[in-house]
């Protein structure tokens, strides 16, 4: 159960008042009976924990907060368990933050200055400069309104850090858990993954939210980029640095907290990502072509045939033959199971036969795609040219309904596939499997500056 008013945690923390509940525990206000002094103590129980993941998210924050020390973080006091008959509680103690919330204070009708957003936003970034230059860099992944307290003095204080993650164990696990705050988070947060780049987005929206009082998933969406600048009535300059934090791709942001806050001081120029090179990868086989009206692209297939495909196939014989014979002899049980088996086999072994043999085409105007998978008879035998040459599927699709281009990732039993794809709506086409990692990234670049569109590459 939650402690209550006047409880008293490991006969020394006296709560005094709940001052919230976070992504991961409830943080109390509590008087260090020895010190004298008002502390902030987050608990979690075990019982009512939803599952281990809590506890080691909170475990991890203690060890992380350990190492914190600026003086943009309240410090790291003391964390420690206590248990009971039923529960076991663990906590962290931390300096209080004085002050409120910037949720709070804009519900109280709050209305910063450009000049005031901006001093919060410089605050801001001198901290997570901080948090990038550690070793290895630790990421918040859960920047808010709620996380952030304003002293009336103007300090800012960043808070709850249940939700960070170091890139160290990031590259060594990868990243499964979707943890960050709807609105808040960035796109590449839904995929699992978290980069530096991840908390400037979440520094971006909080900004937003001061100077529009508006919730960033309730305003307008322009290509999957937030569309704020109707919104709001700020200088150009500053409304440049702030769409640069909201790009939806991460490597179109700023790289650094440190770069953000240089171009924030008009101390360097926003120097935005260069056009993609239009030739393919070295040793790529891709046949490319861009003009300023139209762009073409030319997979060719993977052909051959892997060993595993050719034992396929003689299982489809087999089973064939083995129908026939049953059939002749009017067995026809075991007949209609091998059927069953031989229709199965013979069906995949086309289908993955075919998908090594099939060359794939995309051709974009001003105004539409046209994505063509064709047969390829330059790549397989006379047989299977006349039994598939008229096999040619498409699917075309307006410029204006595209999303965005995208690396997706998508189990296949203990294996991954990933792909190139683009996002139509719910419906998402994909192409170049086969295609080496440096191709499918470079396409997918190419694919999104044409049509204008963001592109999101996580692997």
């Amino acid at each position: 159960m939650q402690h209550q008013l006047g409880d008293i945690i490991n006969q020394r923390y006296h709560i005094t008042d709940t001052l919230g509940e976070g992504a991961i525990g409830i943080t109390y206000k509590a008087r260090d009976e020895v010190s004298g002094v008002d502390v902030a103590v987050k608990s979690l129980s075990l019982r009512h924990s939803n599952d281990w993941k809590a506890i080691e998210l909170f475990e991890r924050e203690a060890k992380v907060l350990a190492n914190l020390h600026h003086p943009g973080i309240p410090e790291y006091l003391d964390y420690f368990q206590v248990d009971s008959p039923s529960d076991r509680h663990f906590h962290i103690v931390q300096q209080i933050a004085p002050g409120e919330s910037l949720a709070t204070l804009v519900a109280q009708g709050w209305h910063p200055t450009e000049l005031e957003v901006r001093d919060i936003a410089a605050q801001m970034l001198r901290i997570l400069i901080y948090l990038q230059s550690l070793h290895p860099p630790v990421i918040h992944r859960d920047i808010k309104p709620q996380n952030i307290i304003r002293h009336p003095d103007g300090q800012i204080f960043l808070v709850d850090f249940g939700t960070i993650r170091d890139t160290y164990r990031q590259t060594l696990t990868g990243g499964s858990t979707i943890i960050g705050t709807y609105g808040y988070m960035a796109p590449e947060q839904l995929l699992g993954q978290a980069e530096p780049a991840t908390d400037l987005y979440g520094l971006g929206t909080t900004l937003l939210f001061l100077l529009t009082h508006r919730h960033p998933a309730d305003l307008p969406q322009k290509r999957l980029k937030i569309d704020f600048r109707p919104a709001t009535d700020i200088s150009a300059d500053f409304a440049s640095w702030l769409d640069r934090m909201l790009e939806p791709a991460p490597e179109d942001r700023f790289t650094t907290a440190a770069e953000s806050l240089a171009v924030l001081q008009g101390k360097r120029d926003i120097i935005y990502p260069p056009e993609p090179s239009s030739h393919p990868p070295a040793g790529s086989k891709i046949v490319f072509q861009r003009t300023a009206d139209s762009l073409f692209v030319d997979i060719p297939p993977a052909g051959g045939c892997h060993p595993g495909t050719f034992l396929l196939g003689l299982l489809a014989i087999f089973c064939i033959c083995m129908t026939v014979l049953c059939i002749a002899n009017m067995n026809w049980f075991l007949g209609i199971i091998l059927l069953g088996l031989s229709i199965f086999t013979g069906l995949a072994f086309l289908g993955i036969f075919s998908d090594n043999h099939t060359r794939q085409l995309i051709e974009i105007n001003l105004e539409t795609v046209k994505i063509t998978w064709r047969w390829d008879d330059r790549e397989s035998s006379r047989f299977f040219s006349r039994f598939l040459q008229n096999s040619d599927s498409s699917v075309k699709f307006n410029i204006e309904d595209v999303e965005m281009v995208m690396i997706q990732k998508v189990k296949n039993g203990e294996y991954y596939m990933i792909y190139p794809i683009i996002v139509v709506g719910l419906t998402n086409y994909g192409f170049g499997t086969h295609l080496h990692p440096k191709e499918q990234d470079w396409l997918v670049k190419q694919l999104a500056f044409f049509m204008g569109k963001p592109y999101l590459i996580q692997r």
